[in-house]
């Protein structure tokens, strides 16, 4: 037994000895790399912008799923806990469609019922800063006349 503790503790200490060697860059090669990647990273974006979103989509994804699949890799099989993992997310996610969408069709609707009312009360605050320019002469016109040939809703 001592032999073999021996042989261990000098792999071990081989391995200690061991360094690595370090690579040395000049400035301006890693200028050069680092602008070069720079220069993919941005022509990534330009031509396929999808794909930086579904990397940052999966990655949100994988540290959502961490965190319940480490819990639940306690008690179960790991590949047990992801796929309960991942159904506890999805249910979450129809649950909070299942609540929020008639909470904004709800909004969107009395939004839509609203806009007559938010178009008077602009029409009516621009009226109210266009009288005191009218007053001082600064207007060839009315207000209203101002308003009518200014605004053209097509």
């Amino acid at each position: 037994m001592r032999q073999e503790n021996t042989g261990a503790s000098r792999a071990g200490s081989a391995r200690a000895q061991v360094q690595s060697t370090p690579i040395w860059i000049s400035k301006r090669t890693r200028n050069v790399l680092l602008l070069g990647s720079l220069v993919a990273l941005v022509l990534l974006m330009w031509y396929s912008p999808s794909v930086p979103v579904m990397l940052l989509g999966g990655s949100a994804l994988a540290l959502v799923i961490t965190f319940p699949l480490r819990a639940l890799s306690r008690f179960m099989p790991r590949g047990w806990a992801m796929l309960v993992s991942f159904l506890l997310l999805v249910g979450l996610a129809i649950l909070a469609l299942a609540v929020l969408v008639p909470i904004l069709i709800a909004q969107l609707l009395s939004f839509t019922s609203n806009v007559p009312g938010y178009a008077a009360n602009t029409e009516q605050l621009l009226r109210d800063l266009l009288e005191p320019l009218a007053e001082r002469g600064l207007l060839a016109s009315t207000p209203e006349e101002f308003m009518r040939t200014s605004v053209k809703i097509s």
